[in-house]
């Protein structure tokens, strides 16, 4: 239809039928795709709060946002201590609540239940699932593989993988392994540290010692890098994502000199590389 942009959220798949049916038009394009956000966590950050927001962020609209906080990384020593607090946080975000929580359709549903089916890791909290319902309880894997569907596929959906790594470095090294997420989230009692995760891991947008609060921040632009999309919008940034900037030039008609024009002399060569050159 001749459109001037077009601003697809959504998934990675469907953004690159997005882009290709733009490409005919040579439609520009803007396009949020979320991805496996990574949540890297030291051992000397402030557990307590780390957990709260972790789970918190993961738990939002039953995990079924862009930016949801999709796997943990955490140093060894803090493991047990991390999964525990996420574990107590959960139950109390719900307490009195006896249901899963709710996913949007039976194909989603069906993809969600698959997972944990799959899974090699531990299941340390959760796990159970109402089809009548479409719910799922909140639940924790500790130690999934990482070749298995709930570490290679966008979870979406109350469901979070918690994995012990040895070091930073290490941290650092998985999550550049798969393809750049929409977010990265740090935790930790360094800001050294956390600029150190921040430079050396691609991603659309980064929050230190929180989840998806960069979303609130209009000064801020939001949007994906590769496979988790491309362009950025909110605030001005939308505005100029949306606008096309024109040029315009007017000029005088005197002075029109006439070196400008050909056929041209050694000596108007000689200025005009001189002045223009």
């Amino acid at each position: 239809l001749g459109f001037d942009h077009a601003l697809f959220t959504g998934g990675t798949g469907i953004g690159s039928k997005v882009m290709a049916g733009a490409a005919a038009t040579l439609t520009p394009v803007t396009l949020e795709l979320g991805g496996k956000s990574p949540v890297i966590v030291t051992s000397d950050a402030d557990l307590k709060v780390t957990a709260r927001r972790i789970a918190w962020g993961r738990l939002l609209n039953s995990g079924q946002t862009c930016v949801a906080p999709d796997y943990v990384l955490v140093e060894k020593p803090a493991q047990d201590k991390l999964v525990r607090l996420i574990i107590d946080t959960v139950a109390s975000f719900r307490d009195g609540t006896e249901t899963g929580m709710r996913i949007i359709n039976e194909r989603q549903f069906d993809r969600l239940v698959s997972y944990l089916g799959a899974t090699k890791g531990t299941v340390a909290a959760g796990g159970r699932s109402d089809r009548d319902t479409l719910t799922i309880e909140p639940t924790v894997l500790v130690d999934p593989d990482p070749d298995e569907p709930a570490m290679t596929d966008e979870i979406f959906g109350p469901i979070l993988p918690v994995i012990a790594v040895d070091s930073v470095d290490e941290a650092i090294e998985f999550a550049n392994a798969r393809p750049k997420p929409l977010a990265l989230y740090v935790f930790s009692g360094s800001k050294e540290t956390s600029r150190r995760i921040i430079d050396l891991v691609p991603a659309g947008g980064a929050v230190v010692n929180h989840v998806a609060m960069h979303l609130l921040v209009p000064q801020l632009p939001f949007g994906g890098v590769g496979p988790s999309g491309m362009g950025s919008y909110h605030g001005e940034w939308g505005f100029q994502t949306m606008s096309h900037r024109k040029a315009v030039l007017a000029k005088a008609t005197r002075p029109d000199l006439k070196l400008l024009y050909p056929p041209y002399s050694d000596r108007a060569l000689k200025i005009m590389r001189r002045v223009l050159g």
